[in-house]
């Protein structure tokens, strides 16, 4: 783990060198750690150092938008892709979803019409200066000075090429209604005359069916979800409910209908809102709420995050580095620019990304997420880190895929974790693997095995007099010393190894005991004690699986010899086979696949255990 954590910071340096030549934007660690991981994992094989560089630089260079004001919805709502004019023009297409973040710069009457053309040009990229033109929406004819002084953001756009004019490949983009006026954060640009507070609209100028207000002003407090209303007719409706508030935080919808949901692509919780002519109804409350009309134009002033200075120790002396504030308080560790360390972490963090060895690995828990059945899973790991400190996770996964991956004493990146306070005054971490957190066993990634450059092997006697928990070797595999018995059945909700008699099988780790079928240990079987928090995991077809049990002798360059114990996953990389096709096999089958692999040279991820040494992967040496 300590080369893995060399490399990422290594790499991100490099980059930051890089970026400091060409823009003030600086690389976080979190970031690079990410995405060597996920590099890793594209390429099981391997990659050379130039490589990774290279895929690394090429997707900073995609990222670099982020940094230029584009927007990031929170709290669930996920960010809406930025595309550039430059872009747009070479691909020749554009997403009916796109964003685009422009500035208008001329604007010219169609001779012999009354339509507008308007000319834009990217407000982020700096080094391309193509623009493109656009028929101009006719309620935008009277904004045609605040369109051209400030930046503007539009979504729901399409591509026509332009008849009647000498160059036949040139494309215009059609009129929009779905556009937002960025105003400045600072300049207060005037507009406190023409917009008045939402709190100030008298609620008795509001009368059924509906009529235009005063222009007001609010904050973005809560974008919803999207939702389907049937009428009595027949016909249905989508609705999204935008929470808007006052001063005074209370609270104000503005309903938007069909296509005007893609309004919230445009914005964001925390935005301040300028709302000229809202369309306002009576609600059953005695209050109003709004909506977007024909008339209905929005000024946007962008959220300005709070920022927390946090100090941290680099090369033995103090850093105060700013962390980004969400709305509610909690600081936003995405793009803090170092390593963070498990005795720096407290509660009330997000997007927290750590490198640490799990020591502990507890029993798995089924339950219910609204849909019946165990539809996930929930467990606690125990992690330390170079820091000598250690914290608790506890991480739920929908999709059944980590926990059998897990074992004692392997490194692993944590990603999208945050914190809490516990009951016994010690911080707590979650990761929710359905809402976007992420675990990668570095531990198990063959990418990383097979990738010399992020792997500093070690003989097995200097691994033996180490202090690495978890190390990689190179080795020749001299016998087998289970031969007789390379696989057994294990209770899959523990992972613990069964007994069968008959054709009962009986966990004593968890004391179940259960009747199967006629047909065997892969057919379906039935709970003799009838605990309901016992489920089949979804991830197998039986509460009783094959796993492989192999222990081998292994041999290094220099003639130290070990007894090594495979986990289940090294066996079945390094066989080519699951445990459950091998336990069809017959014996001499079984026999001439173990003794295949004799004398051949390894690669080995290695992790200490109590009473010996257990392998976490194995790949034959390239």
């Amino acid at each position: 783990m300590k080369r893995l954590e060399e490399v990422v910071t290594s790499l991100q340096q490099e980059l930051q060198q890089i970026q400091k030549s060409r823009t003030k934007e600086y690389v976080s660690w979190p970031w690079v750690c990410a995405k060597v991981m996920r590099i890793l994992c594209e390429y099981p094989s391997g990659v050379t150092r130039a490589i990774l560089l290279s895929e690394l630089h090429q997707a900073l260079q995609a990222n670099s938008w982020r940094t230029k004001g584009a927007m990031f919805l929170r709290d669930g709502h996920t960010a809406h892709k930025r595309t550039e004019i430059a872009s747009m023009l070479d691909c020749r297409s554009i997403a009916y979803s796109d964003v685009l973040d422009v500035t208008v710069t001329q604007c010219y009457d169609i001779p012999g019409t009354t339509t507008k053309l308007v000319l834009l040009t990217d407000s982020a990229n700096t080094h391309d200066s193509r623009g493109i033109e656009m028929y101009l929406h006719k309620k935008f004819y009277e904004k045609l000075e605040d369109l051209m002084s400030y930046p503007v953001r539009m979504t729901c756009n399409r591509l026509l090429p332009a008849e009647g004019t000498p160059n036949s490949s040139l494309l215009r983009l059609l009129p929009s209604e779905h556009v937002v006026i960025v105003l400045p954060l600072r300049d207060t640009c005037n507009l406190e005359d023409r917009f008045v507070p939402i709190n100030s609209v008298d609620q008795s100028t509001v009368c059924e069916p509906g009529c235009y207000i005063s222009n007001v002003i609010a904050e973005v407090a809560k974008i919803g979800t999207e939702e389907v209303v049937h009428c009595f007719d027949g016909t249905a409706f989508r609705r999204l409910v935008v929470q808007l508030k006052d001063i005074a935080s209370v609270l104000t919808p503005l309903v938007l209908w069909d296509s005007y949901i893609n309004f919230v692509r445009l914005f964001q919780e925390g935005d301040v809102l300028y709302l000229e002519k809202p369309y306002a109804k009576p609600s059953v409350n005695g209050s109003f709420c709004l909506e977007y009309g024909p008339g209905t134009v929005i000024y946007m002033k962008p959220f300005q995050p709070g920022h927390e200075m946090v100090c941290t120790q680099q090369s033995h002396k103090a850093v105060s580095v700013p962390v980004v504030k969400t709305l509610d308080g909690k600081l936003d560790f995405s793009t803090y620019l170092y390593q963070l360390h498990i005795q720096e972490v407290v509660p009330n963090l997000i997007n927290v990304t750590l490198m640490s060895l799990c020591t502990c690995v507890s029993e798995r828990e089924f339950f219910s997420t609204g849909g019946g059945g165990c539809s996930s899973e929930r467990f606690k790991l125990e992690l330390s880190d170079s820091s000598t400190s250690s914290i608790s996770v506890v991480v739920e996964d929908p999709t059944h895929k980590i926990f059998k991956t897990l074992h004692a004493n392997q490194c692993l990146v944590l990603e999208g974790l945050s914190t809490c306070a516990g009951d016994n005054g010690r911080t707590m971490m979650s990761c929710n693997i359905g809402t976007g957190g992420r675990i990668y066993n570095v531990s198990c990634l063959p990418g990383r095995l097979l990738t010399p450059y992020v792997c500093d092997h070690k003989t097995l006697a200097e691994a033996c007099i180490s202090d690495d928990v978890e190390f990689t070797t190179m080795v020749t595999l001299v016998s087998w010393d289970n031969a007789s018995s390379p696989v057994q059945l294990h209770h899959s909700l523990c992972g613990h190894s069964s007994r069968k008699a008959g054709y009962m099988m009986t966990c004593d780790h968890c004391r179940t005991t259960e009747q199967l079928f006629v047909d065997g240990f892969r057919g379906t079987s039935v709970a003799v004690n009838a605990d309901s928090s016992f489920c089949v995991d979804s991830g197998t077809d039986t509460r009783w699986v094959w796993m492989f049990s192999l222990v081998a002798v292994i041999e290094d360059k220099s003639g130290e010899r070990l007894k090594m114990s495979f986990t289940s996953i090294a066996a079945t990389s390094l066989l080519g086979c699951l445990p459950n096709d091998f336990a069809d096999l017959c014996n001499d089958e079984r026999v001439g696949m173990l003794e295949s692999i004799i004398g051949k040279e390894l690669l080995l991820c290695v992790s200490k255990v109590v009473g010996g040494f257990q392998v976490n992967l194995a790949c034959r040496k390239p």
